[in-house]
């Protein structure tokens, strides 16, 4: 699954940087705003049970789990203005 969101955001012209190892989700925001990221994609246990990832938008400080293609298209908008 993050392989597959990761393609689908490198398709959809975002740069794009996947952990596979598991980490702390603070940690994980913690590392993504010090390189400047606008997102933050998270694959749990439910997100995996809903074929579902979770969207953390860090300036905004709020997350919503999306389908994955409804996360491509709002973390595209998002970063790229379209």
């Amino acid at each position: 699954p993050a392989l597959a969101i990761s393609a689908d955001l490198r398709r959809a012209d975002v740069r794009t940087e996947t952990v596979l190892t598991p980490i702390r989700p603070a940690r994980a925001m913690k590392t993504a705003l010090a390189r400047g990221a606008a997102y933050a994609v998270f694959i749990g246990e439910e997100e995996l049970a809903g074929d579902a990832v979770s969207v953390r938008d860090l300036a905004e400080k709020r997350q919503e789990m999306l389908a994955r293609d409804a996360a491509v298209v709002l973390i595209r908008k998002g970063v790229r203005g379209d």
